[in-house]
């Protein structure tokens, strides 16, 4: 065998390695998550199952209805258990915010998804004269003359 040929294998069982302990840590990472969104979801509704349509898409069902709200259509069934759980998280998230702030949500949406009809511009402007109330001609204070003073009595 050659050095090359030994020195390429052995650089392959490295990267093999580090692919794994990625895999690994993502694998950890995502049970975590999945058990976090598991606990509030469950907290949230009451009496929440995992169901399954017969088109083999998961969805969360509580008191006979899917908890995630009507609004988002494309959240209420997904392809796997952890993002059935995600979309009914995300959902309820949204749901919360919406009833507090209405307008600042539906923007958000719509800045998220791509339009930006309402994302404001940054174009340069011109800025205005404001018109003051005080016209020009007018003195406001009356100002002291101090031309007259020496230095001397600063003091």
């Amino acid at each position: 065998m050659t050095k090359a040929l030994h020195h390429t294998m052995k650089l392959t069982r490295i990267i093999n390695r580090l692919e794994t302990k990625i895999n690994n840590m993502n694998i950890e990472k995502r049970r975590h998550e999945f058990t976090q969104m598991k606990k509030v979801v469950h907290r949230k509704f009451k009496g929440a199952e995992l169901k399954m349509t017969q088109s083999g898409k998961y969805y969360i069902q509580a008191n006979g209805k899917n908890v995630v709200n009507g609004e988002w259509p494309e959240l209420q069934h997904a392809d796997s258990v952890y993002d059935a759980y995600k979309n009914a998280f995300t959902s309820e998230h949204w749901t919360r915010q919406l009833g507090k702030k209405p307008k600042k949500v539906k923007a958000s949406i719509v800045n998220m998804v791509g339009d930006d009809t309402n994302i404001p511009r940054n174009e340069p402007t011109i800025d205005k004269e404001r018109k003051s109330k005080i016209e020009k001609n007018e003195e406001v204070f009356e100002q002291e003359d101090y031309s007259f003073d020496r230095m001397e009595d600063w003091g």
